[in-house]
């Protein structure tokens, strides 16, 4: 479970660091 974790976590570091648009982002965590 760990494991799977962590891969969650790099797959949204990764998506972060593509929008790089923080107002973007934080429309996204609202919609979901």
């Amino acid at each position: 479970m760990k494991n799977k974790a962590n891969l969650k976590t790099i797959n949204w570091s990764i998506f972060i660091s593509i929008t790089k648009d923080e107002q973007y982002f934080l429309t996204i965590l609202y919609v979901y």
